[in-house]
């Protein structure tokens, strides 16, 4: 990966975060396993040429504090970040969980994106903690509850006010019921199948990303009224929008917001080696 400074940032800063303590263990993390097979054969082939501006490190440092606050205050007996390995269809799939506590709690922490959040980072998160709790099942461990704990590093009071999916406050605790082992077992094997084939696979010709994966935000049709800024109504189809203009009292107009895919744009760091990355960027230029 070739990192950049271009906002010229103080050299301490740059060598606190230039230095990267992550090691590989095994074949495929728990946290690769849940990504798409084509943004990681991708990140794969292609991280040498890989550009990440230093600025880009700062919200991970920061969510790192997080864990090691939570970590360094866990209760006794508590298990934090014990590395777990387990076979599986030949491959050896590795994860770190944040912490189980003494109660039997499976904890995640996440210092993330509210636009994660709507877009389908809890289907993620869950999944997560669901194949950790197993791999502790694997290694002989009960675990009775799993939570995530999420703060939000791009909170909005203004957007709350706007949006229904907003999140309530800074920070919020997803609670999840464990799946049966089998259940989980099922997800990880379909899920080390389908990167397994993706290696095998050219660029061109890799599984396309689901909209989750893309934080596909979908088109709507908002009813707008002269004078205000904000919408009255967001709809989800030109035919909804229309049938509210039928009953509804004032001099209204629809206004098409045509969707994005938020990661493409903006996230996502194979998106130019990504034929429909290129196409999604390549759009954006032309706006």
């Amino acid at each position: 990966m070739i990192i950049t400074n271009r906002n010229n940032l103080p050299a301490p800063l740059v060598n606190a975060l230039s230095h990267d303590s992550y090691k590989r263990v095994g074949n495929i993390s728990v946290t690769a396993l849940l990504k798409a097979p084509r943004i990681r054969a991708l990140e794969i082939r292609h991280d040498t040429e890989i550009t990440e501006d230093i600025s880009e490190r700062i919200y991970r440092a920061l969510g790192s504090s997080l864990h090691n606050l939570m970590e360094s205050n866990a209760s006794p007996n508590s298990l934090t970040e014990e590395r777990l390995v387990v076979d599986v269809l030949g491959w050896k799939l590795s994860g770190k969980p944040d912490l189980l506590d003494n109660e039997g709690v499976l904890w995640d922490f996440k210092l993330t994106s509210v636009w994660a959040y709507i877009l389908g980072g809890r289907t993620e998160w869950g999944q997560q903690l669901q194949i950790y709790g197993w791999l502790y099942y694997k290694h002989g461990f009960d675990v009775k509850m799993m939570k995530n704990l999420l703060v939000f590093r791009d909170y909005s009071q203004v957007e709350k006010s706007r949006m229904k999916d907003y999140p309530d406050a800074e920070a919020e605790v997803l609670e999840y019921d464990p799946m049966k082992a089998l259940e989980v077992q099922g997800l990880v094997e379909e899920r080390i199948r389908l990167h397994q084939a993706a290696e095998k696979l050219p660029d061109d010709k890799l599984p396309p990303c689901t909209a989750a994966d893309k934080w596909e935000k979908p088109t709507t049709w908002a009813i707008m009224k002269p004078g205000r800024k904000s919408a009255v109504r967001v709809l989800e189809s030109e035919s909804l929008a229309q049938e509210y203009l039928k009953d509804a009292q004032g001099p209204f107009e629809i206004a098409r917001r045509p969707g994005q895919c938020i990661r493409c744009l903006r996230y996502c760091k194979v998106a130019k080696w990504c034929d429909f990355g290129r196409s999604v960027l390549e759009a954006k230029q032309d706006d």
